[in-house]
């Protein structure tokens, strides 16, 4: 079978990306795959009007979605009157918008079906019956329970969304996790003896470095020579927000001449307590949830990255700001041993050693010559790393092991 005569039919939940790693995840997929595939998307979550011929949008309405949530928590909670559940309620908040795909999906017939796992939008997908459906592990419920540092996970809510998730990977014929850590955390929810290929997440970094700078340095008055740091999702509990103050602050004391911070994602309101009492408000740039475009305008207008997250995978908001040469200082935790190079395109810390990332943060805010290199060794090596060749030939082999069995 021709490549391009290889259809191949990406499903994600918007399109362009509305934020959210497993969006740009599969936005940026469908960018790598459309050079050498017949390639259609799918979204099941976006309420745009679009009009290109290769995207197929739906949603659910605001009503149907309102409806399926109280369901969603009434079933949880007759299993625990308690409950406070997130993850049933938002797989069927998304359950129409993907139901409705399936016209679509009889139509375009795909010869490979790519679904991810966050909202388990393939749990109300029908495949064609000659169509090989490759399961993209990006969320994986299990890995977020037991975790003492985040936030009590409800075992009704969790268990639930676990048995959906089981029953929607029975029509899998692969799985792809993007890291050695993923791969190894789907063998341990579902031990299944499903093939399982590592695959990492691509990213478009051309089209990345023709976005404009965004000038928000000028808008606060700040020096030009002023060290700019970047934490993704700041507010995210998942992603250490409980150490962001402590990193602004003791980075704001130690570094000479100051140092500004761009703070991606909503910002609670106990994190910006914290800041404006201690006066360190001024230094921070935090404009809230932005599209993907302006959000990459904003991190290229940075220096450097720091990463507290408590639980990851293989951290788009990493791999996109060390392509446009932004070295990052992160636990060592999911993926990121395997996008940062430590010691060289950045550093890579023992998990919750707030001291060593702070310690490595100030090196880098310091000596403007030893960051300039990281830089500049942190796109290449992402550039290396995911060369659209390499990539491509992944997915080739991939889909020559489904297609010719």
């Amino acid at each position: 079978m021709r490549e391009k005569t290889i259809r191949v039919a990406v499903v994600t939940n918007s399109f362009n990306p509305k934020g959210g790693g497993v969006a740009t995840a599969h936005h940026q997929l469908s960018i790598l795959l459309q050079r050498k595939y017949d390639l259609q998307i799918l979204a099941y979550a976006d309420t745009e009007q679009g009009t290109e011929t290769h995207v197929v949008r739906r949603h659910t309405p605001r009503w149907i979605g309102g409806l399926l949530d109280t369901i969603g928590r009434a079933y949880v909670r007759r299993y625990n009157r308690r409950a406070q559940p997130t993850d049933v309620p938002a797989i069927l908040r998304s359950s129409w918008g993907a139901w409705l795909l399936n016209r679509s999906l009889r139509r375009i017939n795909p010869h490979v079906l790519i679904v991810p796992d966050f909202d388990l939008p393939l749990y109300w997908l029908r495949p064609p019956d000659q169509c090989k459906v490759i399961w993209f592990s990006h969320h994986n419920y299990l890995r977020f329970i037991g975790n003492p540092l985040l936030e009590p996970r409800d075992s009704a809510d969790t268990d639930i969304a676990r048995s959906m998730e089981r029953r929607a990977l029975r029509k899998a014929d692969a799985a792809v996790c993007p890291c050695d850590y993923m791969s190894r955390e789907f063998r341990r929810a579902y031990g299944t003896d499903m093939p399982v290929f590592k695959i990492p997440n691509w990213f478009d970094a051309e089209t990345a470095n023709a976005i404009p700078r965004s000038s928000f340095r000028e808008q606060k008055g700040w020096k030009i020579d002023l060290p700019v740091v970047y934490i993704p999702s700041a507010g995210s509990e998942f992603k250490g927000k409980r150490y962001v103050f402590e990193i602004v602050r003791r980075l704001s004391k130690v570094v000479d001449g100051g140092v500004g911070f761009f703070l991606s994602g909503s910002i609670p309101a106990d994190l910006k307590l914290e800041l404006d009492t201690a006066g360190l408000m001024e230094r921070v740039h935090a404009p809230g949830t932005l599209a993907w475009v302006e959000n990459l305008a904003c991190v290229k207008a940075c220096d450097f990255g720091i990463s507290p997250t408590l639980v990851e995978n293989f951290s788009m908001a990493i791999l996109e700001a060390m392509a446009m040469g932004l070295p990052f200082a992160a636990f060592d935790t999911g993926g990121n041993r395997e996008i940062i190079t430590d010691q060289k395109s950045g550093w890579v810390v023992p998990y919750l050693d707030v001291d060593a990332l702070v310690e490595r943060a100030c090196g880098m805010a310091l000596n403007e010559q030893n960051r300039r290199q990281m830089s500049g060794d942190a796109a290449l090596g992402i550039s290396q790393m995911l060369a659209p060749c390499t990539v491509l030939n992944l997915y080739e082999n991939l889909f020559c092991s489904l297609l010719n069995h």
